[in-house]
């Protein structure tokens, strides 16, 4: 049984009844942090928090399209100051990547 689905039985075994149960009649309070820290690594991937914004142009971070293609993420914004882009070609392999063109 992987880990995912381990903490989504013992996850919905605690909402249902509030309690995990051990051997017997023996029961054991989880405190919220236990539930909460069992939940997190499934939402974490997800999270638009891992986002960034990556700035193209003249005296910004990355001076090359290419460059910023490169280091993007799943997620990430590019905003892209206008200018020309000489001799520079871009492959983006982050999905889902906005990109934003400033005329």
């Amino acid at each position: 049984m992987s880990l995912t689905i381990l903490q989504a039985v013992l996850c919905s075994r605690f909402l249902a009844t509030g309690y995990f149960t051990t051997s017997g009649d023996r029961r054991a309070h989880v405190p919220l942090i236990v539930v909460v820290s069992a939940i997190l690594p499934c939402l974490l991937p997800a999270s638009p928090l891992a986002a960034r914004v990556l700035k193209v142009g003249n005296g910004k971070p990355y001076s090359l399209l290419s460059q910023a293609a490169a280091d993007a993420r799943d997620g990430d914004t590019i905003e892209i100051d206008a200018g020309l882009y000489l001799r520079d070609a871009a492959v983006w392999r982050a999905r889902e990547c906005r990109v934003l063109w400033y005329v």
